[in-house]
């Protein structure tokens, strides 16, 4: 359950990240 949430908080900041650097690209 723990790692289940950990993997969850990882994937959205890796998503956040990524879209920082869409939009950094874009503009």
């Amino acid at each position: 359950m723990v790692r289940l949430i950990k993997v969850h908080l990882l994937h959205r900041l890796i998503n956040v990240k990524l879209l920082h650097t869409q939009t950094w690209v874009t503009n």
